[in-house]
């Protein structure tokens, strides 16, 4: 999932990333 981790980080911000996982 770091391919996902990395996509996410580019369209928003980690506090998104954790609630988007």
């Amino acid at each position: 999932m770091d391919e996902l981790v990395v996509r996410t980080e580019v369209y928003a911000d980690p506090e998104e990333v954790y609630e988007f996982l």
